[in-house]
């Protein structure tokens, strides 16, 4: 089933610049996955191909504003990764158009293996983690931060579970071993107001 994402513009925004179309930024990532970053205060609204609601889920951080509902972000801050009913969503991540870039010499990897999402953000207790979907050997797994900010992860156990062992913003990580096991990882993300050094996971599963 094919995912389709509609975008509403709010009266205000046309008030105020004499309705100018918005840009919306597709941001591909380092493993080619993509990320949807629109103005502040844009309404997203997900449907299928019959234009039925679609509901969302956002497990982890959430840039919704008040008034949106389980098929409908008004996108207030930030940005995260999302999960679809029935997993329709290939590319599921959306945002606040982003300010901060990632290396200019990160390359876009070939799609040697499949693109995988995780997010960096901080938990309930204001401390910096990392989660994600399962992911098998040879995935390319690129990590998109909660707010538009740099992160570096370190320390990943078992240390041939990650390849490069170190993870900075427009990197990928190419999993590197294929055995059921939730590899933990050091996250250092500076916008977190509790411990900004924390613990992350890699949900590895065996093909």
């Amino acid at each position: 089933m094919r995912l389709l994402t509609q975008l509403a513009v709010p009266v205000t925004f046309c008030l105020l610049l004499g309705c100018q179309k918005p840009t919306i930024t597709i941001e591909v990532l380092a493993n080619g996955k993509l990320m949807t970053y629109v103005p502040k205060g844009t309404t997203v609204q997900w449907v299928d191909e019959n234009s039925q609601p679609l509901a969302v889920k956002f497990p982890f951080a959430n840039p919704c504003g008040q008034g949106s509902t389980d098929t409908t972000c008004i996108v207030e801050n930030g940005q995260a990764i999302y999960e679809c009913q029935n997993n329709a969503c290939e590319d599921p991540g959306i945002g606040v158009v982003p300010t901060t870039k990632g290396s200019p010499l990160a390359p876009v990897h070939p799609n040697v293996g499949p693109a995988k999402l995780y997010e960096v953000f901080c938990d309930k207790s204001g401390n910096a983690t990392a989660d994600g979907p399962p992911v098998n050997f040879n995935d390319h797994v690129s990590w998109v931060p909660s707010e538009d900010k740099s992160y570096t992860l370190t320390h990943f156990n078992p240390e041939n579970a990650c390849n490069p062992s170190t993870i900075s913003r427009g990197m990928v990580c190419v999993v590197g071993i294929n055995t059921t096991v939730d590899a933990t990882y050091q996250v250092q993300y500076d916008v977190c107001t509790g411990n900004k050094t924390g613990t992350g996971k890699l949900h590895i599963q065996q093909h």
